[in-house]
């Protein structure tokens, strides 16, 4: 069936393994002649009337052997060198983006219209090829003056090809070639025949060549290494084209036809990649914008004003009911198509209206797997590792919920060996059951993003290199597909990171340039920007991929929080529109605004905070006691392992800093000192240490609430500074407490054993300080002694 025939190209195409073999009969609607146009003119300056094919490479040559090779480049070139165009043969294969392309053509069409093609026309061409794209032209080229056309071109071809000779052989055997603009019983074809026999003794590889006829379409095979593929010529359905002769309407419809051909593999190739797309993003649990875009290019997804996604298409969305399962992990709430500027409901996915018991059966699974998601992402954010274990225990014999997400969570309280173990024992589930390709890939992605994990955490050498768990992962995935697929774009070029990245890059370049017209005029690029950050988040916590392990995501994360602060204070942003000059783009944060912020490294965080001048971080109250409780969490996460306390410490310093920005009120504030003051870790607020920033964000913050201090505070403060080790005390925030108190006019301390003791064994400038706060008996007894 031609369809089966379309149908294997089409997927050699996908892979990347069909080369085209270009015969005359390509360029012939071009006004370029057929091979035996061209012998003919050789025989007429020689005076031959009649021939036979048998002559075709003998009179050439007597014209070259007798008159020498200028009258035999002249007789050629003068057909060959005129004014031609491509045409729509030419386009369509340059849509099909060819690795290869061999012709045996000496004209320039094919470069004409394909400008990124690497030429090679002679053997010197091909030690400087540096293109991954190649046109091959095996018969050279007037250039330079070696085109094969009579016999002892022929008979010496490899002697004077032997480098392309070899390029050509090594390609018929490992790629399907299809030939076109040939007959079968073109001489070339013969010639080409004869090598084919030599070189696909196996059978392993096939070749196609396409012919034309008036019956119906139909394949043959022959015995031979060809398969025939022959076309019905389309009828020229347009009456008023009027035609000189029969031959110039055969050549338009040849044109016609063999175009109709090609643009049906090109088609069918389209649908083999979505399909392959289709199986490697239905096993996931989330996909972005991005791979729905690649999954229907006409295709994208919109926020309502609730917050819930909505996937809009232009063009119909094939099968869309296959999608049906995707479509709901992803959150999309329903699919619209919208024609000009109607809307059309054509899909809610696992709607409630007509769903049968097994498909009801289904959903039910399924919301239960996103409610232990959102679960699961919610104690993420808040840093509860301890509801995390919880949670994980409570789950742990259920098969039906996203165990990615439980190996992301791990990864993100940098238990390492918990997420490998869970990952590890994913893989060996899968194998037992025989499970698809795709995800045993995915499963050992994850794995190595581990192991590169460990072996940048690690404080001794793990027989590991990133060379190795890279070559291992290759390795694997090569052991279940042949060639490179969406999937191999994923797991070793991060496409999915790539893109977003890309666009986050784009939305910052509008934000900071002040195109900021579409704040009238449709959606503005800062809210863009949170919508594609909510986005990458998803995908990476609920398919496994901890993405502070890649460049992209750290970059991405970079350029959204610069977004946010840049829009949040118009700071260098190049607002053309005096209208909204001294409007802000954002007025206040969100949680997850916070949440993000702590993705940053501290150091990254506290440059951005500077450069944008940060004085106070507006935000909801209810989001003011989260980031209290925030705090809590993350230095009860802290404690639960002290061997990883230096690791953690960066995020406690991000968390100090951005509650440094806060108004709190006094009882959040009171709250906030009671956790600090009630950790088993809280000496790292007031001991010195020039590495970390903890001790001076813990002043900041005593110095934004200055409003809110008073002597149960100061009592609480006092207390723990007693007890701190004088050569660890941080002079800093003694200075600072010292000050405030005095600054309160509180009530002076009288001496008493504890602050006896702590100002007997400090250093001077120490005691200064004290002599703000303590009584004049005490101060008049001090002064009396030093």
């Amino acid at each position: 069936m031609l369809e089966q025939d379309i149908r294997f190209l089409a997927e050699e195409l996908e892979k990347g393994k069909l080369v085209v073999f270009v015969g005359a009969g390509v360029s012939k609607n071009s006004g370029l002649p057929e091979w035996e146009e061209l012998i003919k003119d050789y025989a007429d300056y020689r005076g031959i009337k009649e021939f036979t094919s048998k002559q075709f490479l003998t009179i050439p040559e007597e014209v070259f052997e007798r008159y020498g090779s200028l009258k035999y480049y002249e007789i050629a070139e003068k057909r060959f060198l005129g004014k031609y165009v491509p045409n729509s043969i030419h386009r369509i294969l340059k849509k099909m983006k060819l690795t290869y392309i061999i012709t045996t053509n000496y004209d320039t069409l094919i470069e004409d219209e394909i400008k990124n093609l690497q030429i090679v026309s002679k053997d010197e061409d091909l030690p400087y090829t540096n293109s991954n794209r190649m046109l091959i032209k095996m018969h050279g080229d007037f250039e330079n003056k070696n085109i094969v056309l009579k016999k002892s071109d022929y008979d010496n071809y490899e002697k004077n090809f032997q480098l392309i000779s070899t390029l050509v052989k090594g390609l018929f055997t490992t790629n399907t070639v299809l030939f076109i603009g040939y007959s079968y019983s073109d001489t070339n074809v013969q010639q080409i025949m004869n090598w084919i026999k030599e070189i696909l003794k196996e059978k392993t590889r096939k070749a196609f060549l396409v012919e034309f006829t008036n019956e119906d379409n139909k394949e043959e095979e022959n015995g031979e290494q060809i398969n025939k593929i022959s076309l019905k010529l389309l009828n020229d359905t347009n009456d008023e084209v009027l035609y000189e002769n029969k031959k110039e309407r055969f050549n338009n419809n040849y044109e016609k036809t063999l175009t109709k051909f090609l643009s049906n593999i090109y088609n069918e190739k389209e649908n083999v990649r979505q399909e392959k797309i289709f199986e490697i993003y239905i096993n996931l649990n989330y996909l972005t914008k991005h791979n729905w875009n690649k999954l229907n290019k006409y295709s994208e997804i919109r926020i309502d004003e609730d917050w819930k996604r909505i996937l809009y298409t232009r063009l119909e969305f094939k099968d869309i009911e296959k999608y049906e399962e995707i479509l709901f992990k992803s959150r999309i709430k329903k699919i619209l198509q919208r024609i000009n500027r109607n809307e059309k409901e054509i899909l809610i996915p696992f709607s409630e209206k007509g769903i049968t018991p097994k498909r009801k059966e289904q959903k039910n699974i399924l919301e239960e797997k996103i409610e232990v998601e959102e679960k699961c992402l919610k104690i993420i954010c808040d840093y509860d590792y301890k509801n995390f274990q919880n949670l994980v225990e409570e789950y742990k014999e259920n098969n039906n919920i996203n165990k990615y997400v439980i190996v992301y969570g791990y990864l993100f309280f940098k238990k390492i060996n918990k997420a490998k173990e869970t990952i590890k024992s994913m893989i060996e589930e899968k194998e037992n059951v025989n499970s698809k390709n795709e995800k045993l890939v995915w499963d050992n992605f994850i794995l190595s993003i581990i192991e590169f994990m460990e072996i940048t955490h690690a404080e001794e050498n793990l027989n590991k290199t990133f060379e190795s768990i890279e070559e291992s992962l290759e390795d694997k995935y090569f052991e279940y597909f042949k060639y490179e697929t969406e999937l191999f774009n994923e797991i070793f070029k991060y496409s999915t990171l790539e893109a977003l990245n890309k666009e986050m890059n784009k939305l910052f370049d509008k934000v900071r340039k002040g195109k900021s017209t579409s704040y009238v005029m449709g959606t503005p690029p800062s809210y863009k920007a949170i919508i594609l950050s909510r986005d990458l988040f998803y995908f990476c916590s609920l398919n496994g991929i901890f993405g502070n392990s890649f460049s992209d995501y750290s970059e991405f994360m970079k350029k959204y929080i610069e977004i946010l602060l840049m829009s949040y204070t118009n700071k260098n942003i190049e607002v053309k529109n005096q209208m909204f000059k001294n409007r802000n783009l954002i007025e206040e944060f969100e949680y997850f605004d916070f949440f993000m912020m702590l993705e940053l490294s501290y150091s990254d965080l506290k440059k951005l905070f500077n450069e944008y001048e940060i004085k106070d971080l507006k935000c909801e109250k209810e989001i003011f006691d989260k980031l209290i409780v925030l705090l809590k969490n993350i230095l009860d996460w802290i404690i639960e392992n002290d061997n990883e306390f230096m690791e953690k410490i960066d995020t406690l310093e991000s968390i100090l800093l951005i509650i440094s920005k806060l108004n709190l009120i006094e009882t959040q504030f009171e709250k906030l000192v009671d956790i600090i003051l009630n950790d088993k870790n809280s000496n790292v607020f007031f001991e010195n240490n020039y590495a970390l920033d903890v001790a001076d964000n813990f002043i900041v913050i005593i110095y934004k609430n200055f409003k809110n201090l008073n002597k149960e505070f100061f009592d609480k403060i006092l207390e723990k500074i007693f007890l701190i080790d004088r050569k660890r005390i941080d002079e800093n925030l003694l200075d600072h407490i010292t000050y405030y108190f005095n600054k309160k006019e509180m009530p002076k301390i009288s001496k008493n054993d504890k602050i006896k003791n702590f100002i007997n064994k400090n250093n001077l400038k120490i005691k200064c300080y004290f002599l703000r706060i303590i009584d004049e008996i005490y101060f008049e007894e001090l002064k009396m002694k030093y």
